[in-house]
């Protein structure tokens, strides 16, 4: 099995929820990809963008993980690329973000108004 895991915060966020179980898979065998910030930039920079770059990519894996985004072009793009190559996608999303409390800095991406939440 390929997996191509696609983080969509990156920083200590993606270590834990990608990098951390990507060298455990890695370590017991499975086949994985886990893009660093510096490799998405490679990707958007020769493919002249980040879902030219996946539409090439997509097919060679069995599933894609991915992180959770409240942009809705990147969802969008996402299910298409499943669509078309028949690939599953796991949406990592274990966070509480009904309820995310005013000093978290990710607040102003997920209170009630917010385009996280519509």
């Amino acid at each position: 099995m390929k997996i191509l895991m696609l983080p969509s915060i990156f920083g200590g966020i993606s270590w834990w929820r990608f990098a951390v179980p990507a060298k455990a898979l890695k370590e017991a065998g499975v086949d994985v990809t886990c893009l660093t910030l510096d490799d998405a930039e490679v990707a958007m920079r020769t493919e002249g963008g980040f879902f030219s770059w996946l539409d090439k990519e997509a097919e060679k894996y069995d599933i894609i993980h991915t992180g959770y985004t409240g942009q809705i072009d990147v969802a969008t793009n996402l299910f298409k690329i499943r669509d078309k190559y028949k690939i599953p996608i796991i949406v990592d999303i274990d966070d509480d973000l009904d309820n995310v409390p005013t000093y978290n800095p990710g607040w102003k991406s997920f209170h009630p108004a917010a385009t996280g939440n519509k």
